[in-house]
């Protein structure tokens, strides 16, 4: 049985970022065609996005109609979109993950700030373990640790930077997104971590 995308398509297309199950339809030399039920569209899933330790073993045991998980990203040749999948994206997304939820309670990270929206803060962290990733603060979060009141909101632009903490534990959602929920660290949280 193939798990239906519909819940992923949006205005006719796949949707980009997403985790889906497609299906093999087409075996290659250097990777495998992945087609989904109901859609014209299809995704390479290349070689070098094979997961495991030994890829091109895995791509010749692949069978035509096996499910595989997989990301989906796009690349652009000219003004025609080619969905690419990789499956090495979502370990390596599920491995930040794991490290981010087991720090201390009590860890302060570094991030700045790319984006403020009326209902929260979108940061970028800068610590190694997520370089990159983003997280929010959400307005109901603004006052958690009594790191920052909704009065000094409006001091945080693009590019400023800021100390965090994780609230809960960070995740994947199940269309492989990741989810950090944060909160700003208190002034004395920040010169403990300098």
């Amino acid at each position: 049985m193939h798990i239906q995308a519909s819940s992923v398509i949006q205005t006719g297309e796949i949707l980009v970022g997403t985790v889906l199950r497609p299906y093999i339809s087409k075996e290659q030399l250097l990777g495998a065609v992945l087609c989904f039920e109901g859609k014209t569209e299809t995704a390479l899933l290349h070689i070098k996005q094979i997961a495991g330790d030994n890829p091109s073993d895995r791509l010749s045991n692949l069978k035509i109609g096996e499910e595989v998980r997989v990301k989906i990203t796009v690349a652009m040749d000219g003004s025609m979109r080619k969905l690419r999948a990789s499956e090495k994206e979502l370990i390596s997304d599920q491995a930040v993950v794991d490290e981010l939820n087991a720090l201390p309670d009590s860890s302060i990270l570094v991030g700045s700030v790319v984006n403020v929206a009326r209902f929260g803060v979108f940061i970028e962290l800068q610590d190694q373990i997520a370089k990159g990733k983003k997280g929010l603060v959400h307005n109901k979060n603004m006052n958690s640790g009594a790191g920052m009141s909704l009065k000094s909101f409006g001091e945080l632009i693009p590019g400023k930077e800021v100390f965090v903490r994780i609230l809960g534990e960070a995740r994947l959602d199940d269309n492989g997104i990741m989810r950090i929920d944060l909160a700003f660290a208190s002034q004395r949280d920040e010169l403990s971590a300098a």
